[in-house]
């Protein structure tokens, strides 16, 4: 059923879409039903949803049913008010109408045809915003809602795919005209400071309940310290390039928007949704959010080196095919700058993963901090030891490898992290 949000969509609208975009012809609406999508597959946040079923005849068939998704920017209700100081929505917005047919382009160059995201069939304006997609899961797409996290080969393809999406932003941006000031602030930026409670109570929440969670006297000590320094670092590390070189970073890449394919038991391919938070930087922004939040704690521990290269490998081949003119990094490069930018992994890790990786209960993350609400900070006052709790291993895990690599010492000592750094470059 249609809500305040959704009430335009009626049988003329649904044949003038069938008719201007499918392409079909003389269409006449039978019946037609919108309907939520469940809260566990609602991947197109902050939005109003649909999934839009229709049962129609046209010139050539006398009954056919389609189904496809829609998300549309609110007109009504809070979230209307938000993103009307918000630009988010239509960052996704543009990067289904431009970017990702400019990318697209740039990959016919060289022969390349790399799909990812499900098929826009069109964005519209009137009377609202809005975007409407195929139904992937038609084409047998699915979100991966182990709560283990993802294995090594779902890793490996995400981490592909990502890397290849990479590339060819980077070959974007050295060659188009494009208006990409859009995507100039994340998450983490000097404009957001005074938006950024959620994560200084989130990091806060782990100090309080740290012996609970078992993090050892020394440690606790360390992550005080850093608590003083944390905001500015991490905008420093979120900012940031690898020797000058930028993506296009997905900005909320993790399980919930990543769908896989299968054939049999076969993993063939993956596909990207909701790029509201996509944001120009560094790509460790992505492959910090998603390490963090979505690979199975195991695979973490014995293949993380892997991942990395596996990404490396894909992007730097991708680029050079390209003929990039820019700096290409090494994988010397993002080992280094993993170090240097550990901060960073090590925020995501406490403040985010956490709660990106539980079900119940549902807290939902500052990731866009010009929609986020006060309700969404005491739902984490409330429930968020309890997160915390069921994270547990992994918190331990990656608080134990950042006391190793000196993360946890360097608010107050960057020769430490600086002599690590040594074994990569050559240089302190």
């Amino acid at each position: 059923m249609t809500n305040e949000n959704t009430k335009f969509i009626n049988s003329l609208f649904l044949k003038n879409l069938l008719e201007n975009q499918f392409g079909q012809k003389d269409v006449k609406i039978k019946t037609y039903t919108a309907e939520q999508p469940s809260e566990n597959g609602n991947v197109y946040t902050r939005a109003a949803i649909s999934r839009i079923f229709v049962k129609f005849s046209s010139a050539t068939k006398s009954e056919e049913v389609l189904s496809f998704v829609m998300k549309i920017k609110p007109t009504k209700g809070e979230l209307s008010d938000e993103f009307k100081v918000s630009g988010d929505f239509m960052k996704e917005v543009q990067v289904y109408r431009n970017v990702l047919p400019a990318i697209s382009t740039t990959l016919k160059k060289i022969g390349e045809k790399i799909e990812f995201t499900p098929n826009v069939i069109s964005t519209f304006n009137i009377p609202t915003d809005g975007i409407v997609f195929e139904e992937v899961t038609n084409r047998g797409y699915h979100i991966q809602f182990e709560k283990t996290g993802l294995n090594f080969e779902q890793s490996v393809l995400a981490l592909q795919k990502l890397a290849c999406f990479h590339a060819a932003s980077a070959m974007l941006m050295e060659n188009t005209s494009l208006d990409l000031d859009r995507f100039s602030k994340g998450t983490f930026h000097n404009d957001w400071k005074n938006k950024l409670e959620y994560f200084t109570e989130a990091y806060r929440l782990v100090i309080d309940n740290a012996n609970g969670l078992g993090i050892d006297n020394t440690i606790q000590q360390k992550l005080k310290e850093f608590s003083t320094r944390s905001i500015p670092k991490v905008i420093e590390d979120y900012t940031s390039a690898i020797k000058g070189f930028k993506v296009l970073n997905h900005g909320d890449f993790y399980t919930r928007n990543i769908f896989f394919k299968y054939k049999g038991n076969e993993l063939v391919d993956v596909l990207f949704v909701d790029f509201q938070n996509a944001v120009i930087g560094t790509p460790l922004i992505d492959l910090f959010y998603f390490l963090t939040s979505s690979v199975a704690v195991s695979v973490l521990a014995t293949s993380r080196d892997e991942l990395v290269y596996a990404y490396h490998e894909a992007l730097s081949t991708l680029l050079e095919s390209l003929g990039y003119q820019g700096y290409i990094p090494s994988l010397n490069d993002i080992q280094v700058e993993f170090l240097k930018r550990s901060s960073m992994e090590m925020y995501f890790g406490l403040t985010l993963a956490p709660y990106l990786r539980s079900f119940e209960p549902r807290i939902v993350t500052a990731v866009q901090p010009s929609l986020y609400k006060d309700e969404y900070l005491q739902q984490l006052k409330k429930n968020g030891k309890e997160v915390l709790i069921q994270n547990k291993d992994f918190i331990i895990g990656q608080l134990k490898r950042f006391d190793v690599i000196g993360t946890l010492d360097c608010a107050s000592n960057d020769g430490r992290i600086g002599g690590i750094k040594s074994r990569f470059s050559g240089k302190v």
